[in-house]
Parts: C-alpha cells; structure tokens; sequence
C-alpha cells in the first residue's frame, strides 16, 4: 500500500515497526549543504539531501545520505549525481511513497530506490516551466505535488500515469511557495509563502494566498502533526512557529536562533522535529 500523504493521518495509516528508540542527537559528518531531511517510517531510516554547491548549479554534484534507525552514519552518498545512472545536481525536497524516494532537483524529480538506491527515473519538468523544485507531497489519489519557489507554480505528477505532469496552480499569489504539505481534514494544500502568509489550494488548484497569517517571511518548510499542529520555519529569522487547530489556533514562537534552516519535516511516530541546518552542515531534532 502506497504511504499516505504528508498530513494529519499519517501515523494512524502506517505505524512503523521499528522498535529501537529514536536517536537524541544527529552527529553525521560530510554534508554538505543538507536541504532535505526525512524519516521513512517503514524502517526507521532517515534521508538526507545535500546540495553540495549552489542552489541552482547543474554540476551534477548532489548527493542523497542515509542514516541508520538510530541516527548514525550507513552511507554517505547513497546516492550520487554522475553516479549509477543518476543525474542529480542539487538536490532539495523528499519523499517515501511505495517503495520509492522522490527527490526534487531544479527543474526534474528524480526516483530511486529506496532499498538500493538503485535509479528508477528521472521526471522532466522543464516543459512546464520548471524553474527552482523544493518540497514535495502526497495528495489524494496517489499523485505527487511539487512546489516550485522561483517559477511560483505547484506540479502534479501522477505516478499511476507513467509519472505524468501538469501544472496544478500557478499565479502571481504564489508568492515563492517553498513547502507543502496535504491535510485531508481541510482537503486543501498549505504551502508557505514568501510575504509570511501560508495558503491553501483546494483540489480544484484555486489559491487563497491569505489563508493562514504567520507573520514570518522566507518560510523554508512546513508540515502538520496527527493533531492537526502546523510547524514552519524561517530561513532568514530561524525561528519554528507552531500553529494549533490547522491555524485556527494559538500561535506561538516553538523555537529559535536556529541557523539556516533549509527545511522541516515531523518524525509523528516519535514526535520530533526534523530540520536540516544548510549553511551549518547539521542536523537538528525537537521534541514537541
């Protein structure tokens, strides 16, 4: 069974049967500019995308790191750019869908293996206007919506289409979405903006760019716990603020002074915080 989106249900769709206890402390060396970090919660390993150079070189340099259950090093460059048959230059957004990592990469989503790394495909969104790929998620139906921060458009790619895309939504009120994430309760997308809103799309693709007030600008990433939390983080401010009732409720500063946050993913099976430090080359977990 696919895994289920990135939203409010998750943990109660596919427990992990991993038994060992989540690590405290990441202490991997070798990053290099990690702009993604997530958990697979079928087997307790984590994943980590690491630009290595600029945002938008095409050097063919990126690589992909993987964790043990408990934190510590497996390998690397588990997956490698000029390497194995991958393409891959800068990577930025993840996601565990049936077997397969996503990974978005400027103007492509690479698919691998998640196992063996071995390389599966390489979908082409360049047609479409691809101009800066971020995160990624799993919306209803099995299909994959992408955010793109620089051409302000969201892709959909259908994996049960031969990986077909179209674009999802677009318009000059996406202002340089950067993180999405599906909440079924709403049966919207929220994405975060630039100008310090979260909006939400409906399934139809219209955008209310107002939809959630955060008062933060350059919001990197986002996500939603099983109870309906919102967390995002500023890039520039790094600061995580927490969100209660889908953004109906309480708002508050969760954490702050963090360095160059790239991203922000939740572990909701051990409820943690994932959150890659880019210009640090570190790795950062909160408890909440």
């Amino acid at each position: 069974m696919p895994l289920p989106a990135r939203g409010v249900d998750q943990d109660v769709l596919e427990p992990s049967p991993i038994a060992a206890p989540p690590p405290k402390d990441f202490h991997v060396k070798g990053l290099s500019f990690p702009r993604g970090f997530i958990k697979d919660d079928t087997t307790g390993r984590y994943f980590i995308a690491n630009l290595n150079g600029r945002q938008l070189s095409k050097a063919n340099r990126g690589f992909i790191t993987r964790l043990n259950p408990d934190g510590t090093l497996a390998e690397l460059k588990f997956i490698q750019g000029g390497k194995k048959g991958f393409t891959l230059h800068a990577p930025k957004g993840l996601l565990i869908d049936a077997g397969y990592l996503y990974i978005s990469d400027i103007d492509h989503v690479v698919v691998a293996d998640k196992e063996s790394g071995a390389f599966v495909a390489s979908v082409n969104l360049l047609p479409l206007g691809a101009k800066y790929l971020a995160d990624i998620a799993r919306g209803p139906q099995g299909r994959l919506y992408v955010c793109d921060t620089i051409g302000s458009k969201i892709f959909s790619i259908d994996p049960a289409k031969d990986n077909e895309v179209s674009v999802f939504a677009a318009g000059k009120e996406l202002d340089s979405p950067s993180a999405i994430a599906y909440s079924p309760a709403l049966d919207k997308f929220l994405v975060t903006l630039a100008n310090g809103y979260i909006g939400g799309i409906d399934m139809a693709g219209k955008v209310n760019a107002k939809f959630i007030k955060v008062d933060l600008r350059n919001l990197v990433g986002m996500d939603i716990d099983a109870e309906g939390r919102i967390f995002a983080v500023s890039f520039t401010r790094g600061k995580v603020v927490q969100m209660d009732d889908l953004g109906k409720g309480q708002k508050r500063v969760f954490k702050e002074k963090l360095k160059t946050p790239g991203a922000l993913f939740i572990d909701r099976k051990n409820r943690r915080i994932l959150i890659p430090l880019t210009l640090s080359n570190r790795l950062v977990s909160l408890d909440y």
